[in-house]
């Protein structure tokens, strides 16, 4: 992630849109960002009113799994060494197809597991959070401070995460679950804000499907957490 504040400012120069150009490029940016989610959502829908466990479990559904696991590496390797990939016309699109397939197809797998009820509960949580959440990105102004405790809570959820491993304790879980939820509730207000205002460009006008991907992640964190908090009380109770 980014650190608008670190960031020279001959780049933010070079990232500075004009308004037709900027209001393109949210447009394209949520876009892209409903065909990650109206994706991921049909094939959830799917896999759960038509239970497919006994599929996800088969040998061709094992194969997927792991298609998909290689599909997420792969535009994350890409990200990483070839992120000029991202800005060419038709490969971004092909990154954003596979990525999105790949997340869909693992996500749908992982909710055959939980209560539609818990679900659905997550869900408008979720969305809801994500509107309010979108609402503060329009009036808060991003620090240091705020990028600071971004970066901290997200290596803090990580070595708490490898530590549940081995001690596996389900309040340490529940915190966890909790914290995470706080974490990407900011993410969303970051990289919102790194999309609708130009103080804070660090994308170009063709990085719009990087963009789309950032925001998608941070709703599907979002959405996770959410839904292990749900999972995780309702076990207690």
């Amino acid at each position: 992630m980014m650190n608008p504040i670190d960031i020279p400012e001959e780049q933010l120069t070079e990232n500075l849109m004009s308004s037709r150009e900027q209001t393109r490029f949210i447009r394209k940016v949520y876009l892209c960002l409903d065909f990650q989610l109206i994706m991921t959502f049909g094939l959830c829908l799917y896999a759960k009113m038509n239970n497919l466990l006994t599929f996800y479990r088969s040998d061709i559904g094992r194969g997927l799994l792991g298609l998909s696991i290689g599909g997420i590496i792969m535009t994350f390797g890409t990200l990483m060494c070839c992120t000029h990939l991202f800005q060419r016309t038709v490969s971004k699109y092909i990154l954003l197809i596979i990525f999105s397939l790949s997340m869909s197809y693992m996500i749908s797998n992982m909710l055959l597991y939980y209560d539609p009820k818990t679900i659905i509960i997550a869900t408008g949580i979720t969305l809801t959070d994500l509107i309010l959440m979108t609402l503060v990105s329009f009036f808060i102004k991003i620090n240091s401070y705020f990028t600071e405790f971004l970066f901290i809570s997200t290596i803090s959820l990580i070595l708490i995460g490898i530590i549940n491993i081995f001690i596996m304790s389900t309040f340490l879980q529940l915190f966890i679950a909790g914290f995470g939820s706080i974490v990407f509730s900011g993410f969303i207000i970051y990289d919102t804000k790194m999309i609708i205002s130009n103080q804070y460009r660090v994308y170009s006008k063709n990085d719009f499907v990087l963009a789309s991907i950032n925001l998608y992640l941070d709703i599907i964190n979002l959405f996770i957490y959410i839904l292990q908090c749900l999972n995780l009380s309702n076990a207690e109770n």
